[in-house]
């Protein structure tokens, strides 16, 4: 048997979907509207397995932070390959979300196609928005309209000087916080559910109750958090 890694986002997809249905999961994809770099479909895949009216879920995510998707992505390939030797308790499902930002993934990058970390940049768009001025200042020189030699030259002296005048922690806090209002600036803030994939997966399953997950990323320990479910926004 060939590795659990992958080379690229077309072979780790390949290698879920392939672990996925020899696991005997139901597999469900959600097509991207953008493409790979290589021109192929684009998609977050998810993989059920255990009974369909499971109360308890483990829920496995790869791939928010687009590139960093390699090690999740084999952890879930590798957890699938062995599931027939390692049941989960009765009464108990397992969730694997692979690629959930799958343009980040193929495209070797963090954001997704509209230039959002969908891990540190969401908002309610709802509700008040809070004022970023730092960035405003930045922003026109953070994303120029063009990328000539002469712009770069322009642009990053102006940086370097707002810099000087303030200090790198304000820079770095402005660039963190991100914009909330133009579209193309790095790190917009979004809009959307992260939590959509699993709301999805969740349709027609009422009696789920909560969600304890495992968001694999590449760093020491995989960040665990626990959803406790009261409704599904989906249905």
């Amino acid at each position: 048997m060939d590795g659990c890694f992958s080379q690229d986002y077309v072979e780790a997809r390949e290698k879920f979907a392939a672990a996925a249905r020899a696991a005997g999961a139901e597999v469900t994809g959600f097509a991207l509207d953008k493409r790979g770099p290589d021109g192929g479909e684009l998609s977050t895949d998810i993989a059920w397995l255990g009974p369909p009216d499971a109360h308890r879920v483990l829920v496995t995510i790869s791939g928010t932070h687009g590139v960093e998707g390699f090690f999740g992505s084999a952890t879930q390939i590798e957890w699938l390959r062995r599931a027939k030797t390692a049941q989960l308790p009765e009464g108990i499902a397992a969730l694997h979300i692979h690629a959930i930002n799958p343009y980040g993934f193929a495209w070797l990058r963090r954001t997704n196609e509209d230039n959002v970390d969908i891990n540190r940049n969401w908002m309610n768009f709802d509700a008040t928005l809070p004022a970023n001025p730092m960035y405003e200042e930045l922003s026109e020189d953070l994303c120029p309209s063009d990328w000539s030699a002469e712009t770069q030259t322009r642009t990053g002296a102006r940086l370097q000087a707002w810099i000087q005048s303030h200090n790198f922690a304000m820079f770095q806090k402005a660039c963190r916080r991100g914009a909330r209002v133009h579209r193309r600036l790095s790190h917009r803030a979004w809009a959307l559910w992260l939590c959509g994939a699993y709301y999805r997966a969740a349709a027609g399953r009422p009696g789920l109750c909560a969600y304890p997950f495992l968001d694999w990323r590449q760093r020491k320990i995989p960040v665990w958090r626990r959803l406790r479910l009261s409704r599904n926004p989906w249905r």
